[in-house]
């Protein structure tokens, strides 16, 4: 008879020293500091700052857009990889740019 498997799970012990331990916590921190590190166009307000689905009631588009607009580069990221914002400043720019002649 076949048995069906969902997943595997693996018990694994690593031992490592604290100058080993302390390296890779250094490591992590470098990586997620670096994916996250303010560039020369980052707010230094954060009340600059919105959660998607602020930038999303604020400008009329869907949270959807907001993160397509972000992924095509319309929109820079800001915050954490996990919990992205976007500048107030920056998506006001875009909603007058996007805005047609004449209009209101």
């Amino acid at each position: 008879m076949g048995s069906s498997r969902r997943g595997c799970v693996v018990n694994l012990t690593i031992t490592l020293t604290e100058d080993q331990l302390r390296a890779m916590i250094a490591q992590e921190v470098a990586r997620i500091l670096a994916t996250s590190a303010p560039s020369p166009e980052t707010p230094t307000d954060a009340r600059d700052l919105l959660r998607v689905s602020e930038a999303a009631a604020l400008s009329g588009l869907s949270r959807k857009t907001i993160y397509n607009y972000q992924s095509e580069g319309r929109l820079m990221r800001h915050g954490l990889p996990r919990a992205p914002m976007v500048s107030r400043a920056e998506l006001l720019g875009l909603m007058t740019r996007a805005r047609p002649k004449g209009a209101g």
